[in-house]
This record gives structure tokens, C-alpha cells and sequence, in this order.
């Protein structure tokens, strides 16, 4: 099977899609598992090993390295639990993954620290997006978070058929260049604490 990227602004079939996902924890795991749910040829990785035995059930493959993981793969979801966190398994996902895979961080890192991983990746010739989520474990499990995603015009349009699987998609928001999902999602997080 061709696990060439797909053309910018033509977003792959499922068929052709193939994700590679980082980082099980409670969000992680159900995210990951709606994209296997879907059909999409879906390999899984997770820095504590254990975690995936309900994903290879539903049919996920699971690898014991990042460079497993993203190795001919059009896609690469980052959730992982901080912004040290992104910033190391994105220096591994640079030396493995092939020129012009799309990356999707899904973790929450803040405004400057995403275009810092958007400027990594694209110094290493990949496409990146931030792409925040908004809600808790239930809608996780729902499939119904939002989204806060910054990034190009086409690379957002190539990532939303595979952010819409864990989304409602009336609820993914496009908000401009790189380093915005993260900066409205701060600001959300901000004003909850606040209420609180």
C-alpha cells in the first residue's frame, strides 16, 4: 500500500490514511480508538508499554518505538502530557518520519511553544498543526471534544478528517497560523480557573 502524503488540500480516503498515534493516556486512548473505529490503518505507541491491549483489539498495531510508529505513515497525533513532553517525541518523529508527513499535536503547550514545534517540524520538511482539545475523559469517549487548531490553510484542511474523529466537527475551529489553538485554549483554560 502507497503511504505517500497526501496532496496538500486533497484529503487521503481512509483507505490510504495511515495514522501513526502518540501518547495512551486517558484522552489518548479514546481518541486513538475512534480512528481505529473508522477504518483507518492505525499504529500505536506509548512511552509506558501496557496500554494498547484494547486498541490491537479493535485492530490497531502496536509498536515499541516512536520510529515504528511513524515510519511510512501520512499521518503523526501527538497527546501527550505537557509541553517537555511534545517537544521530545517530536525530535524523534523529525528523524523518522518521511518529508512531508503531516504532524497534529493534540497536546497542550502553549502559544510559543507550538510554533516552536511548527518551526522543528518544518525545518525538517514536515507539516504541522496544533490542535488542542477542549473537554474531559466523557466526551473523549463520545467523540464529541472540541478543537482549537492553528496552522496553513491546506495542512488544517488535510488534518481535519482525522481530527473530526474524536470531535464534534462543528466544534474544530480554525484560528489562524500555528501557535493559535494554543493560545485561545490558554486563554480558555484561564478563564475556567477563574470561575472556579
Amino acid at each position: 500500500m502507497s503511504c505517500a502524503a497526501p496532496m496538500l488540500g486533497q484529503p487521503a480516503s481512509v483507505a490510504r490514511m495511515r495514522v501513526a498515534f502518540l501518547g495512551l493516556g486517558r484522552m489518548g486512548h479514546h481518541m486513538a480508538a475512534h480512528l481505529v473505529r473508522a477504518g483507518y490503518p492505525t499504529r500505536v505507541w506509548n512511552r509506558s508499554p501496557g496500554r494498547a491491549e484494547s486498541l490491537v483489539a479493535l485492530g490497531a498495531e502496536e509498536v515499541a518505538t516512536i520510529a515504528a510508529a511513524v515510519s511510512d505513515v501520512d499521518v503523526v497525533v501527538m497527546m501527550l502530557a505537557d509541553p517537555a513532553s511534545s517537544e521530545a517525541v517530536l525530535d524523534e518523529v523529525v528523524d523518522a518520519a518521511a518529508p512531508g508527513t503531516l504532524v497534529i499535536d493534540a497536546t497542550t503547550v502553549g502559544a510559543e511553544q507550538a510554533r516552536r514545534l511548527g518551526d522543528i517540524a518544518q525545518q525538517h520538511a514536515l507539516r504541522f498543526v496544533d490542535a488542542p482539545v477542549v473537554g474531559t475523559v466523557g466526551p473523549a469517549e463520545a467523540g464529541t471534544l472540541g478543537s482549537f487548531v492553528g496552522g496553513g490553510d491546506a495542512d488544517v484542511l488535510a488534518a481535519r478528517p482525522v481530527i473530526e474523529r474524536w470531535c464534534d466537527p462543528e466544534r474544530v475551529l480554525h484560528l489562524g497560523s500555528t501557535g493559535t489553538g494554543n493560545a485561545l485554549k490558554l486563554v480558555v483554560n484561564m478563564t475556567i480557573g477563574v470561575v472556579a
